[in-house]
């Protein structure tokens, strides 16, 4: 008899603990077929990437976590006009040299790139071939 009440016992403090490591686990993340995003504007739109073009800012939105964006070179810059690009995903951003691919924020209240994830784990985030000019941001953002 008293073995049993213990190994009910053993049981339970087994499922609890099991619940509470599942619970408490951050989430894992998700792998999924990366697909290439090519940037096809100079303009800082945001009405989705479509037959009309795909700006820089649409397509870091229209991807997904560990796709690639390419961002061609171009003979005038991709002009940020808005805020910064927020980045909260996995992505791989790539352009095709510096001086090449000239990336320009025009509002000095801003950064080029914002790059977080409140409240989940960071994004790796990898930029290459990107010239960024003008950037920047009060000292308080």
């Amino acid at each position: 008899m008293e073995q049993a009440k213990n190994s009910r016992r053993i049981r339970g403090r087994s499922i609890l603990f099991m619940v509470l490591l599942f619970t408490l686990l951050p989430p894992a993340r998700t792998v999924h077929a990366a697909a290439n995003w090519t940037v096809t504007t100079t303009a800082d739109t945001n009405d989705g990437c479509d037959a009309a073009g795909c700006s820089l800012r649409e397509a870091i939105g229209a991807a997904a976590p560990g796709d690639t964006i390419t961002v061609p070179a171009d003979a005038n810059p991709y002009t940020l006009s808005q805020s910064h690009l927020f980045i909260n995903k996995d992505l791989t951003i790539t352009g095709s040299g510096m001086g090449s691919t000239i990336i320009e924020q025009t509002n000095p209240h801003f950064r080029v790139f914002d790059i977080g994830n409140l409240g989940g784990l960071p994004p790796v985030v990898s930029i290459s071939g990107l010239t960024i000019t003008a950037s920047g941001a009060w000292p308080w953002m």
